[in-house]
């Protein structure tokens, strides 16, 4: 068989069957079915189980995507907890029902009805947000002036927030600014120039007028920024040494655009998720708004913005024990109304936001909108923001109910003590947010909360397929992915995904079969996971061992992704000094824990290497893997 080198460039497409995810489908509704019909349940539920696997069955053989749209809202956790009870003996059945209505609940059938869904239900929250301005702010308002329950609760709530945020803006509030990893209004994601480099070199800058003042004075404070420019002013004018005038430096800077441009992505197979791509030095100085929001949050209120761990632990325990409800709101980013800033925030952090936001936004056919909210997702501190506010609620809300037990707020996924959960739906649908009751819980066996679904403390996250697959990447993926599923699955239940497996394997070429596998990491698409002993003919003589040979360090061949290193006319002293703002000098991050094992991109580049988003290639690298303990070869 044909060996493939480490360094080779590897051909990632594939010509693979349209119905695949259906394949897929199919078979691992085989595999979950016939375990569940050895666990213990009661007669009821057997029966019940059995014609929902007859149906779904029924719907893979017709290929029915309206079929399965229908069946969707049967396998909600809440429909699956009432069809099998809340005994935590039907935790694996409740698992199987909860995975199959999951696994293409994602996958893009119907891309073009999901995106005119998504614009529509952007207009209804945004005319929700009109309402809220106009007329249904006077009811939180008359009952925190007379009523009982809600008497004083804004002031509260303000304090609160004023604690967080000062009475003013600091004077290093953009001190951490940064450019965002999307797109911006001026420019094309498909092009790839959005990494780091081309948000500092491709002029002009677009900012909203408002915004103007703030993103001069913020450039004019960093050096080396500054001098990028000026070079790059003197070169456009042929002025190397003379004096420049200032006026026109920055007109050439800086265009002036007041407009975000409205668009989707994908999230469900039903409906996208709306955001704005707002102007490139918007989206600078709001994530400067954002990094502060962080520490202050963090700082006072102990809701950490850059760690899903807690909010995922008490999702745990409120499952387990039953004293704390997990909580979500239904399109949070859009609903934060202008006039509940307005009541909550203190008037200069508020005058901020405004000159920051994009005030309008065009929308895909090319109507001009004027915003009735105070931001959307594609605005930098709309995370942070919404947060802010939900976590004033919350801590009102245990106040005032006296309440006993940890709560957490990251974004829209709120958790709080069961005895503080009816007040404070009460108190954010008067702010003007609408509980989402599928994903809302304040009773039962079942929490969900960032990313991690729970049972009765038994983790029963299920796997997404959110995208169509093209390539070997993509297979790998996918197999990865059912192979950790099976092996996060409590061992009891002894859940066999051995039919899926084989199915996706055999779509991989044999080469990349028989010679990219290796012990599971954290790596999810670079090679097969594989309990096999690796073969001679690849390893060699001198490296007979298997996985699970304590002390041994292995070698794998990996299919990794490789950024493709990009030159502007190939003359790289005239933009040396962009390339320079590459280099931080500042703390470096530190990575996010639940990105480990996510499909990304290649680093975004450095001083000497550009990079564009998506311009990658794959490549054959063999790599030595540290000591690993796991099942020994089989």
């Amino acid at each position: 068989m044909k060996f493939i080198k480490a360094g080779a460039k590897v051909n990632e497409r594939l010509t693979l069957p349209k119905d695949l995810q259906w394949k897929i489908f199919g078979t691992l509704l085989d595999d979950l079915w016939r375990k569940s019909n050895e666990s213990s349940m009661s007669h009821d539920a057997t029966v019940s189980s059995d014609e929902l696997y007859a149906r779904l069955k029924g719907i893979v053989r017709r290929r029915s995507v309206d079929d399965l749209i229908a069946i969707i809202p049967e396998l909600t956790p809440r429909c699956i907890v009432e069809r099998v009870g809340t005994e935590k003996r039907n935790a694996f059945l409740f698992f199987v029902q909860y995975q199959a209505g999951a696994f293409l609940k994602k996958y893009p059938f119907r891309a073009k009805e999901a995106k005119l869904k998504a614009i529509e239900k952007f207009l209804s929250l945004e005319h929700r947000c009109g309402l809220f301005n106009s007329e249904n702010h006077r009811a939180i308002c008359k009952l925190n002036d007379w009523h009982d329950r809600f008497l004083n609760v804004l002031e509260e709530m303000r304090a609160d927030i004023k604690r967080v945020l000062g009475e003013c803006p600091p004077d290093d509030v953009f001190v951490k600014s940064k450019h965002g990893p999307g797109a911006s209004v001026e420019t094309d994601s498909s092009s790839g120039e959005v990494t780091e480099f081309f948000k500092f070199s491709n002029l002009p800058y677009y900012v909203t007028q408002q915004a103007l003042p703030l993103a001069r004075e913020v450039i004019a404070s960093d050096q080396r920024w500054l001098g990028a420019l000026d070079e790059w002013y003197r070169r456009r004018c042929d002025n190397l040494y003379g004096p420049i005038d200032l006026e026109d430096f920055w007109s050439r800077i800086f265009c002036v655009h007041n407009f975000s441009r409205i668009a989707t992505v994908p999230k469900s197979f039903e409906i996208d998720r709306t955001i704005a791509i707002e102007p490139r030095l918007n989206v600078y100085l709001q994530l400067g708004v954002d990094r502060y929001l962080r520490r202050r949050i963090s700082r006072f209120w102990g809701f950490d913005l850059d760690d899903q761990t807690w909010n995922q632990d008490c999702a745990y325990i409120g499952s387990l024990f039953g004293d704390l409800a997990t909580l979500d709101l239904a399109g949070a980013s859009d609903t934060v109304a202008l006039i509940c800033c307005r009541i909550l925030l203190p008037p200069a952090w508020f005058s901020l936001l405004l000159d920051l936001r994009c005030p309008a936004g065009v929308m895909p056919g090319g109507d001009t909108l004027f915003f009735e909210k105070i931001s959307s997702m594609g605005n930098g501190f709309t995370f942070a923001l919404e947060t802010l506010i939900f976590g004033a609620a919350v801590r009102a809300a245990v106040r005032r109910t006296q309440s006993i037990g940890p709560s957490s707020v990251y974004g829209d996924d709120i958790i709080v003590p069961v005895t503080a959960y009816a007040y404070l739906v009460e108190l954010l649908e008067l702010l003007g947010f609408r509980v989402n009751e599928d994903k809302s819980f304040a009773s039962g066996p079942f929490r969900e909360s960032c990313g991690q679904d729970f049972f009765h403390g038994i983790a029963v996250r299920p796997l997404f397929l959110s995208q169509k697959l093209q390539g070997i990447s993509d297979l790998f993926y996918m197999h990865n992915s059912v192979f950790e599923l099976e092996r996060r699955l409590p061992w009891t239940w002894g859940v066999d995904f051995s039919a899926t497996l084989a199915l996706i394997r055999k779509y991989i070429p044999p080469i990349y079969r028989e010679q990219c596998y290796g012990p599971p990491s954290e790596s999810l698409d670079t090679y097969l996971f594989s309990w096999r002993k690796p073969r001679e003919e690849y390893w060699g003589k001198d490296h007979p061992v298997h996985w699970g040979n304590a002390g041994v360090c292995k070698v794998v061949y990996k299919l990794v992704p490789v950024a493709v290193d990009f030159e502007r006319l190939g003359k790289r002293y005239h933009d040396f000094h962009f390339r320079k703002l590459m280099a931080s000098l500042g703390e470096r991050e530190q990575s996010k824990p639940w990105e480990i094992g996510k499909r990304t991109l290649p680093a975004k580049g450095n001083v000497f290497n550009i990079t564009k988003r998506s311009r990658v290639t794959l490549k054959c690298t063999r790599s030595r893997l540290p000591q690993w303990g796991g099942r020994n070869g089989k």
